[in-house]
């Protein structure tokens, strides 16, 4: 498995260019990262609302430090090095786009990979509970009525499509950029393709477990 996961990575890493290099620096840069972060999060404020955007701000704060502090404990605990750290990789050819580091050796799991997807969970979570009404306390859904007046009903059908085809992009976006991130961290020998699909899967477990309990805590002690 760990010779597949050498050639796999190796095979991804040739594909480079001048362009692609600067592309996937880019992209992988952490400001690049806070950027998405904040339109995302701007996003949730428009159609959450403050209150419930705290929530899920707070929520994948708390995922996304759990998800670093745990991939750290692993790869001190694994101690595989990084295709940049690892002399048969640097034999066969590894193409560095930046210098390897040499505090951080160790490369499995793939915390970018794992924050990336941890991140698309929450916000995909946290919208979807947003359009059934979980947030609310409802268990039927977007598809509630009021109960108030036929123009009332129809004018609220109208906001809950516009917020589906909101949360539709912008979970499709993150899900390309969380992809891209973890691709990038291939192409710059900081991580083999073992690293980013344990990294994504970490990253998606966590989440999702940590967002079940957020809401369930959000339903208990808002009511009060």
């Amino acid at each position: 498995m760990g010779e597949l996961d050498r050639t796999i990575s190796l095979a991804i890493n040739s594909l480079h260019c001048p362009a692609s290099d600067a592309f996937w620096i880019f992209l992988s840069d952490r400001f690049t990262t806070a950027v998405i972060y904040i339109i995302i999060l701007g996003i949730m404020f428009w159609k959450l609302g403050w209150k419930k955007a705290l929530l899920m701000l707070l929520t994948t704060a708390i995922i996304l430090g759990i998800e670093d502090q745990i991939c750290n404990i692993i790869k001190d605990g694994i101690a595989r090095l990084r295709p940049g750290n690892d002399p048969i990789m640097l034999e066969r050819g590894l193409h560095l786009p930046i210098p390897a580091s040499a505090r951080h050796i160790y490369g499995f799991p793939s915390a970018h990979a794992a924050n990336a997807f941890g991140f698309l969970t929450c916000v995909a979570f946290f919208f979807h509970a947003h359009l059934r009404g979980s947030l609310d306390g409802q268990t039927h859904g977007h598809h509630h009525h009021c109960f108030r007046s036929s123009g009332e009903q129809v004018a609220t059908g109208v906001i809950n499509a516009k917020d589906a085809v909101v949360v539709k992009w912008t979970n499709c976006v993150l899900c390309v950029w969380a992809v891209l991130i973890s691709l990038s961290r291939v192409f710059l020998a900081k991580h083999y393709v073992g690293d980013i699909l344990f990294g994504a899967f970490l990253g998606w477990l966590i989440a999702l477990f940590g967002c079940h309990i957020a809401i369930i805590l959000w339903r208990r002690f808002a009511k009060k």
